[in-house]
């Protein structure tokens, strides 16, 4: 798979606000917000669609999901 701007992102080469990340997966805000809050959470594995993931990857998503939008409230406000 060709380099993407996502992964210049996880390796560093690009600045991200950083709001959570482990072996699987990173969580950072968007630049260009459409709300207050506005995260994206990615996969470190590459893959071209959600059906393309690994198992570990997917898990790690639906893991980290929940604990992410606590704190985006927690933080924000926002409901």
């Amino acid at each position: 798979m060709p380099d993407t701007i996502f992964q210049r992102i996880i390796d560093g080469e690009i600045p991200a606000r950083r709001v959570y990340e482990d072996d699987l997966v990173l969580a950072f805000l968007d630049v260009n917000p459409l709300a207050p809050g506005h995260v994206l959470l990615i996969p470190k594995r590459p893959a071209e669609t959600l059906d393309g993931l690994d198992e570990a990857s997917a898990a790690a998503i639906g893991r980290a999901l929940p604990r992410i939008c606590r704190g985006i409230v927690a933080a924000t406000g926002t409901q």
